[in-house]
């Protein structure tokens, strides 16, 4: 696999691009890795990053219903945990951004028309020698 990766990120561990990138990877794709137990190797999947073949390392399953977090694996336990902390501080962002906005006293006012800033772009040309402008 490593003689054959273009990614940079994961080609020197052999494609491993890391549980939290797999996660979301595997959301996207869990009909085709359904049934996949541990050992087994998908079928080639292509995603908008290319093409994919995903091994089962390892396997969590719950034949009914989880009673205890410590039936949970500190791997699951930690990604959620990691995930609820992400989007709790994405809200809480949103929501101060969103007062802040909204407490803030600004106000546009137009442009004055006769002041010496109001410059006139007529006549004003890309220079083809830097990212300058002339005039003409």
């Amino acid at each position: 696999m490593k003689q054959y990766s273009d990614d940079t990120g994961s080609k020197e561990k052999k494609g491993d691009v890391g549980w939290d990138k797999l996660t979301t990877f595997v959301d996207s794709y869990q009909t085709a890795l359904e049934g996949l137990n541990k050992g087994d190797v998908s079928e080639v999947i292509e995603s908008t990053y290319g093409y994919h073949i995903i091994k089962c390392t390892d396997y969590f399953h719950v034949d009914n219903q989880i009673d205890d977090i410590n039936q949970v694996p500190k791997a699951i336990k930690k990604y959620v945990s990691n995930v609820v902390k992400t989007q709790a501080a994405s809200t809480a962002y949103s929501e101060w951004l969103e007062q802040y906005k909204k407490d803030a006293d600004i106000t546009v006012n137009p442009m004055p028309k006769d002041v010496p800033y109001n410059v006139s772009l007529k006549g004003v040309t890309k220079s083809s020698t830097d990212d300058s402008s002339t005039t003409e």
